[in-house]
């Protein structure tokens, strides 16, 4: 959740109780994506990021410290920050979220394996089985025919949900080269789309 601290403004991520501004260990697994959903009656003109390290202060004092220079270095991925986008209707049932292993695997001719670890990367799958025609252009547009394969984005199939959120939330590429965007006889509702889209480490 994000909250908002004393009164300059500031917004900042509170994943425990206590005052002012609050750490969060580091303790996360490779390839994790934190979403922070701001809500709709907020609308900043600019955003600040403060990382804290273990090894900084546990809280944030406004007298004595300046943000945003807190001390401490920590080494970042990506930060994205932009509006979110959901459909009408949920997506549909089947597939939700995988892992794909891209390390390659072999046998001697004794029968022993033999291979080369490569890291594991997620896949969550996003089925609109009733899209509005707008809602289903606007990410042939926005998403396949102007960024493509290349520009990643951040997906969230189950925000809401504690325990598959962390699985169905990523940074990731659109997986295939090819898709479609497919029509049914559903009055308001008669576009499909699927997409997937692969983690990126």
């Amino acid at each position: 959740a994000l909250a908002r601290t004393n009164d300059s403004g500031w917004l900042t991520y509170s994943p425990f109780s206590g005052s002012g501004v609050t750490y969060k260990p580091v303790v996360e697994g490779k390839g994790n994506v934190l979403l922070y959903q701001v809500g709709s009656t907020i609308t900043p003109g600019s955003i600040h990021v403060q990382l804290r390290l273990s090894q900084s202060p546990l809280d944030y004092n406004a007298l004595t410290e300046v943000l945003p220079t807190p001390p401490g270095y920590a080494q970042i991925g990506c930060l994205v920050a932009g509006e979110a986008w959901q459909p009408t209707i949920n997506m549909s049932y089947g597939k939700l979220a995988g892992v794909l292993d891209s390390s390659p695997r072999k046998r001697t001719y004794g029968g022993g394996m033999f291979g080369s670890r490569r890291p594991t990367r997620r896949v969550v799958s996003l089925a609109l089985g009733h899209a509005t025609t707008a809602e289903a252009h606007t990410i042939l547009d926005r998403m396949l025919w102007r960024h493509g394969l290349m520009k990643p984005f951040v997906v969230s199939t189950m925000p809401d949900d504690a325990t598959q959120g962390k699985a169905t939330t990523l940074f990731g590429h659109i997986r295939n080269a090819e898709n479609w965007l497919s029509i049914q006889p559903d009055e308001g509702y008669e576009n499909s789309m699927e997409l997937e889209f692969e983690e990126v480490l």
